[in-house]
């Protein structure tokens, strides 16, 4: 009974505690909430900007077709340009001869362009919210620039020195090539219409694996070990500013990685 006794008080004190609670004078705390003291009406605003992202697919087709990643160097793809600014009342792009006007979005084929830089021009229009952006005059304009570069030029090809999860206390130099041959390592012919991309000393045995690709731009690759099953992939991505690569990739139910930087 004693037990029943002290189940009951906790309950009714519970109920009073949540209703007191109701009752609290207390100022309520949301940034979205009008009525409250830390409401910010500017919070989520964006000023005027005509910032954009370009962007190109992983791969064409296979498990990685419709993944995109930020990149503004392509072998030859369907490149996407993406207004980052998506209220604006008007935008005008600017592709070389073309002028598309008020699309968020805009994609163009890269496929039969030289190598070269070339630029494209975004400007945007709106109403300024002169409240949260008091210099904000309603209009920006920003250029950037992509690159068509050889498949040879590619910035994951190359020479790392790392190591291997396995064995963290022996650097070893690993190499991510592409070859004209299938069957042989030759210097990459930028004008041979197939490439075919190896892995040296993947597995720390002065190894040579052929690599069949399942993505790339020119900072990643996913891959599988050629002729292996489904479950022997792995993907290599490069940082640009610190010349850094990870390496990670599952053979026979088994993980590696391997940490390395650009030789």
């Amino acid at each position: 009974m004693k037990l029943l006794k002290y189940i009951f008080l906790l309950v009714l004190a519970a109920a009073v505690l949540t209703q007191c609670k109701k009752d609290d004078d207390d100022p309520c705390c949301d940034p979205t909430n009008p009525e409250c003291p830390n409401y910010d009406p500017c919070l989520g605003k964006i000023e005027t900007t005509s910032d954009f992202a370009i962007l190109q697919p992983y791969a064409q087709v296979g498990p990685n077709a419709g993944t995109y990643f930020e990149d503004s160097v392509t072998f030859g793809a369907t490149m996407r340009f993406v207004a980052k600014d998506t209220t604006a009342d008007s935008y005008r792009w600017i592709l070389g001869v073309d002028t598309i006007y008020n699309e968020i979005e805009v994609t163009r084929s890269s496929f039969s362009l030289p190598e070269g830089s070339y630029p494209v021009t975004l400007k945007v229009t709106k109403d300024p919210d002169s409240l949260c952006f008091p210099l904000d005059d309603g209009m920006d304009e920003k250029t950037k620039f992509f690159t068509k570069i050889n498949g040879c030029d590619a910035a994951i090809w190359g020479e790392y020195r790392g190591v291997l999860k396995s064995n963290v206390n022996d650097s070893l130099i690993i190499i991510l090539l592409v070859s004209p041959s299938p069957n042989t390592i030759q210097p990459c012919n930028p004008q041979s219409p197939v490439g075919y991309a190896f892995g040296l000393n993947l597995l720390g045995q002065n190894d040579t694996i052929r690599l069949e690709g399942n993505g790339r731009t020119n900072t990643r690759y996913s891959f599988h070990l050629e002729n292996s099953t489904s479950d022997n992939t792995g993907e290599a991505i490069l940082d640009l500013g610190t010349g850094r690569i990870e390496i990670s990739y599952s053979l026979d139910g088994d993980s590696e990685k391997f940490h390395g930087i650009k030789l």
